[in-house]
């Protein structure tokens, strides 16, 4: 078959199959990208939230921490009052946090789930 064919015209078949083999590569590796891309997005996404409630987890616990230690140092009522007062609200920061993060991980490990 392709010997009845002047060498210009084989050339050009050629060309055209290796243009064409070039061009589906492309093709695949792109859409391989983009796949590649949503899910990166899809994980830095839920790391940010992840991240954000770790951050106020440890600057809850380190400034309780503080209020702890100053309520111990306390030598009047006024500012012992204030105290244990700052620290209920930064135990209610943290359970707040910690409800998020259990949604959080909870709405993953459904969609995890729901992958499989």
């Amino acid at each position: 078959m392709f010997s009845q064919l002047k060498i210009s015209q084989r050339l050009g078949l050629g060309f055209a199959f290796i243009f064409a083999l070039l061009l589906l590569i492309a093709l695949v590796g792109m859409q391989r990208v983009n796949v590649i891309d949503n899910t990166l997005t899809s994980v830095r996404d839920g790391a940010t939230l992840k991240q954000r409630y770790a951050i106020n987890f440890r600057g809850s616990v380190h400034d309780r921490a503080i209020a702890v230690r100053d309520v111990v140092l306390a030598s009047d009522p006024a500012r012992l009052n204030q105290e244990l007062t700052l620290i209920k609200e930064l135990d209610s920061f943290y359970q707040q946090s910690a409800k998020s993060m259990s949604q959080l991980m909870l709405a993953e490990a459904s969609s995890v789930e729901r992958a499989c």
